[in-house]
């Protein structure tokens, strides 16, 4: 869909939501007039949720074929992940720790890094964000440990430059201290 033409139909309306990355926020930041064509659709949540799904499980695939560049595997991850998880889509969970065993060896190291924080929460573990604790709190206790333990594999590499390696070392101690909470052993 080309954000610049106006929204005239249901399909129109589900193909701008999609490619705002199913985010209200985006779709009005970056389109005001097309959000207002959007919301005068009348969408209910229901049927986004349903949209959303289908991106979340559509970028599943992408993740987990062949055809994924490398160039953009991390932030495709990122956007699957954030679907996932804001939008709960907790079933999902155990395919993105599928996807993300497939995506790794095209990762350079610093995507590996970006990858690595997705994985463990870029914020204060107190929030429990990531892919570790909502794993966890879901009861998928093993998709949480495994994803511990990919996260871990993700950065074992050192950086030579200083401010990657502060990044790096700075996201082992969140790890060890997401692991503590969850209660995740012997990694």
């Amino acid at each position: 869909m080309n954000p610049e033409l106006p929204i005239t139909s249901i399909s129109d309306a589900k193909e701008y939501f999609q490619l705002k990355g199913c985010q209200h926020m985006h779709m009005q930041r970056d389109f005001p007039a097309r959000y207002e064509e959007y919301r005068a659709m009348g969408i209910g949540k229901e049927q986004e949720t349903a949209w959303a799904f289908e991106a979340a499980t559509e970028g599943l695939a992408h993740l987990e074929s062949d055809g994924v560049d490398r160039d953009e595997a991390w932030w495709r991850h990122s956007h699957v992940e954030d679907l996932i998880v804001q939008r709960r889509f907790h079933g999902l969970l155990g395919r993105l720790l599928n996807a993300t065993a497939v995506i790794q060896p095209l990762l350079s190291q610093r995507d590996r890094l970006l990858v690595a924080e997705t994985i463990v929460g870029r914020v204060d573990p107190k929030w429990r964000r990531g892919l570790i604790f909502p794993s966890h709190d879901f009861g998928e206790h093993e998709v949480a440990r495994e994803f511990a333990q990919q996260a871990r594999n993700l950065v074992a590499e050192a950086f030579e430059d200083p401010k990657m390696e502060t990044r790096r070392t700075a996201l082992l101690e969140k790890w060890r201290d997401v692991t503590v909470q969850c209660g995740i052993r012997n990694i």
